[in-house]
């Protein structure tokens, strides 16, 4: 008898922990094959890292990485299926990034926790950090807050949301503060300003050095449809299709349903001298058009290389009415494609003696050239007279 239970308890010790034990993963379950990527050096250099164990070729790709690389560059396989490749040393900034594996469309890196969602091909992003420092690098100061709002559109018949970012102090207080409502660019959403653009990073540290007013930032969506389909030419949905029915469809839901709960939810100054809209992209088009088109709310308008389809109202409204405005703001980087666009834009302007300022730096159409104009931008917010 004795031998016996010896014997079934052996069994028993055998068969638990084979119960107790998952399933092994597979192999692209498994977070074992996860290598370390991406990995900033000290010299400011980064290698990138992907298991793919059956791919035959995988190019790191995204505008901003493609831009400090001067082009789309193909990682190296190694052992046990992990293709790297290892940038030369880089500017100090942030960089989006993703992977192109055998040709497929771009991926985010599965090893990078920090990613940007966008409408389409999420984007892993990088920081790298050096001296100079960047206008968004975290600093330790006072901090701001970040609140998330959702609303049902009476305008668009769909549910959308807004970001907003209140300055440090404002909860404890009862002032009323000026707005900046702040658009995204195509293919991004109301918190890639937050994530990527770190808007209230930028807002800390300017206010934290006494460079600019205490304010409410005001992020919207700026598509119409949170998924793009490939009727819609982009646009979202079947239905607006051409931008520009696109960007009317906006602007009728961020004039009637966006600023008036803003509006009624957050402490905001009345009167143009404290209102100031900006955006990058088909944001900087978004917010030029409706600042243009509403004069009687914006006193500071500006685009950060932004489409330059706002011209024909400008000619419409001449340069007597256009110098009413605080402040008319366009920048754009010199090797970004749209560059010779918005210099015509400002060309025009300078022309026919519209007062404004034109900014070109160095750089494409990516977050450090936005990171940088932010920052050059907000300093000249309500401010008391005309600020050029």
């Amino acid at each position: 008898m004795y031998h016996l239970r010896s014997a079934l308890c052996g069994l028993l010790l055998a068969i638990v922990p084979a119960i107790g034990q998952p399933p092994p993963a597979a192999s692209y379950d498994d977070p074992r094959n996860l290598p370390l990527s991406p990995e900033v050096h000290a010299d400011r250099s980064i290698t990138f890292r992907m298991y793919a164990p059956n791919a035959k070729e995988i190019l790191i790709v995204g505008p901003t990485i493609v831009a400090a690389l001067k082009g789309t560059m193909a990682m190296t396989k190694g052992d046990k299926g992990v293709w790297s490749f290892t940038t030369p040393p880089i500017d100090a900034a942030i960089y989006s990034y993703g992977f192109a594996i055998d040709g497929a469309m771009r991926v985010p890196d599965p090893a990078n926790p920090n990613v940007e969602g966008r409408r389409w091909g999420h984007t892993s992003y990088v920081e790298v950090s050096g001296d100079p420092h960047t206008p968004r690098d975290y600093r330790a100061v006072a901090h701001g807050t970040l609140h998330i709002h959702f609303y049902d559109s009476k305008v668009l018949n769909e549910a959308r949301g807004f970001v907003v970012y209140t300055p440090p102090g404002y909860e404890s207080s009862k002032s009323h503060y000026p707005v900046l409502y702040l658009l995204h660019g195509s293919t991004q959403t109301e918190e890639s300003w937050s994530k990527v653009g770190g808007a209230q990073i930028i807002l800390d540290n300017l206010l934290a050095d006494g460079k600019a007013k205490p304010m409410v930032i005001v992020m919207p969506y700026g598509h119409i449809g949170r998924q793009m389909l490939p009727s819609s030419g982009g646009q979202g949905r079947p239905g607006p299709g051409p931008m520009a029915v696109a960007m009317s469809a906006f602007e009728k839901d961020f004039m009637g349903e966006v600023i008036p709960l803003a509006e009624q939810k957050y402490r905001i100054l009345k009167g143009t001298a404290n209102h100031a809209i900006l955006g990058l992209s088909m944001g900087g088009g978004q917010s030029m058009s409706a600042g243009l088109h509403h004069p009687e709310i914006f006193g500071y308008i500006g685009s950060f290389s932004g489409v330059s389809n706002y011209r024909t109202e400008m000619e419409k409204m001449g340069a007597a009415t256009l110098n009413k405005y605080r402040m008319i703001w366009i920048g754009c980087g010199t090797e970004d494609s749209i560059y010779p666009a918005n210099k015509a834009v400002s060309e025009w302007m300078t022309t026919n003696k519209v007062i404004h300022t034109f900014r070109s730096i160095p750089g494409a159409h990516v977050w450090p050239v936005w990171h940088k104009f932010l920052a050059e931008t907000v300093p000249m917010l309500f401010a008391s007279g005309v600020k050029k």
